[in-house]
């Protein structure tokens, strides 16, 4: 990272909140853990099916055996093989995890996520954590900003609850680029993280008078820089794989808010 490179400004609030978290996590599965590493990988290679501009493709990289009818089955197909994905590796050693495997699209070492490794005591990825569902909630909310922006001015009496059909999900994510989709994905997932502490601390409840748009902030405002700045670190970076990069960069991020 350049030396010059300051530390992300986020609000106090959102400091705070941070620094809760990261008490309890104890493991520094925040950024290092196997549900957003396979998340970002996912997400990568949708990217790169969507680009082909083919139903067809897309339904062959979803393994699924019929044809795809909504934003609602695109999102919910791909969440089930990310957690097939996450299933496999449990309690995989290290060893076992440097070995070739194909499961739910993934043909891949996971030498790339080495760096994720390190400093574990067992020696194995952290699999089963809190911040799994932040994650797969973080990958569905992505999915729909990008390619279902208009879902929130729906008009009341005739509600889509399936979102676009499969030809505009291909176009409205082809015309994003991977740094776009993991600059997003990471935004929701760390604006998970902050919301959920927010409400589970009852800080709207204990503090009647904060501006309404206090929790929309720690996601619009908070989440989005942090991610911005992990993703300028990921870039500065030379000589490693994306998504160790991406877990480093991420992990430095919120090292860096919280001092």
């Amino acid at each position: 990272m350049p030396n010059n490179e300051e530390p992300p400004e986020i609000s106090d609030g959102a400091r705070v909140l941070l620094r809760i978290a990261r008490t309890h996590d104890k493991h520094g599965a925040m950024a290092k853990n196997l549900a957003l590493v396979c998340a970002l990988d996912f997400s990568e290679k949708l990217l790169k099916a969507c680009y082909a501009q083919s139903g067809t493709s897309l339904a062959s990289f979803l393994e699924s055996s019929s044809s795809l009818k909504s934003f609602l089955q695109i999102t919910a197909t791909s969440i089930n093989l990310i957690r097939k994905r996450i299933d496999y590796f449990y309690g995989l050693s290290e060893r076992e995890l440097l070995q070739n495997h194909s499961v739910a699209g993934l043909k891949t070492k996971l030498r790339d996520f080495s760096e994720i490794l390190k400093g574990l005591g067992e020696r194995k990825l952290l699999v089963i954590t809190d911040f799994n569902r932040h994650v797969l909630q973080a990958f569905a909310e992505t999915l729909a900003d990008l390619t279902w922006p208009d879902r929130d001015v729906q008009d009341r009496d005739d509600q889509d609850f399936d979102g676009p059909p499969p030809e505009l999900f291909l176009t409205r994510m082809a015309q994003h680029t991977l740094e776009t989709v993991w600059t997003s994905m990471i935004q929701n997932y760390l604006g998970n993280i902050l919301q959920d502490y927010f409400t589970g601390l009852r800080v709207r409840e204990r503090n009647r008078n904060l501006d309404p748009s206090t929790e929309l902030n720690l996601r619009r405002d908070d989440a989005l820089i942090l991610a911005r700045y992990a993703m300028r670190v990921a870039g500065s970076m030379q000589g490693q794989t994306d998504l160790a990069i991406v877990a480093f960069s991420l992990d430095t991020a919120i090292d860096k808010a919280i001092k």
